[in-house]
């Protein structure tokens, strides 16, 4: 769940289609939530969650990591999703950030790739929380998901943003399937309507 503009609810989106995926899909359904807002996730407040451990934790271990500790990581929610979150404070996801572990392959985008190939093996369902900027983090996880929701409010600021967004995804030859649209915060009374939206895009 993506936005080139933050403050347009991305976040709200992600736990709840979490949520509401794992309703539908019953017990047997293991829904995994990722906070990919490093720095600021707002994952574990909007899930009410204190947790001890969070994705900075694997950094140490993402030679060797396996589902044990992946596991270890994951804070349980009384929806029946598992969510791993953003480290507590901004300077402990620095490490991460600025590439200082290990050799290449394990650095930023190595990191979550090593994360997402072990979080495939235990969960059905992935929902990916990503931050409102396109680096080499951010293109970690658009390559690696099946679907891209990219959330747009009906303002000309993140109309603009949305659609530079399409166009470097177009760049990226990503198909067009893979980018799903939402509008968020539609109000039947503005000019800004969705079919205008649309025909934007």
């Amino acid at each position: 769940v993506f936005s080139p503009k933050g403050g347009v609810g991305c976040t709200t989106i992600a736990v709840n289609l979490a949520i509401a995926l794992r309703q539908m899909g019953g017990s047997n359904v293991r829904v995994a939530l990722v906070d990919g807002c490093l720095q600021f996730g707002d994952v574990g407040v909007m899930l009410n969650l204190q947790p001890t451990r969070s994705i900075a934790d694997l950094l140490s271990e993402i030679d060797n990591l396996d589902s044990d500790m992946l596991n270890s990581v994951m804070t349980a929610h009384g929806s029946g999703i598992k969510a791993m979150l953003a480290p507590p404070s901004p300077e402990a996801a620095e490490a991460l950030l600025a590439g200082s572990v290990g050799d290449e392959g394990a650095r930023g985008a190595g990191v979550l790739r090593s994360i997402f190939r072990v979080l495939r093996q235990e969960y059905d369902i992935i929902v990916v929380d990503a931050w409102s900027r396109v680096d080499d983090i951010a293109l970690a996880i658009f390559d690696a998901a099946l679907l891209i929701v990219l959330v747009v409010m009906p303002n000309i600021p993140a109309i603009k943003s949305a659609r530079l967004f399409l166009e470097l995804a177009g760049k990226l030859n990503y198909p067009a399937d893979k980018i799903a649209l939402v509008v968020n915060g539609v109000d039947p009374s503005s000019r800004i309507s969705v079919p205008r939206i649309e025909a934007a895009m």
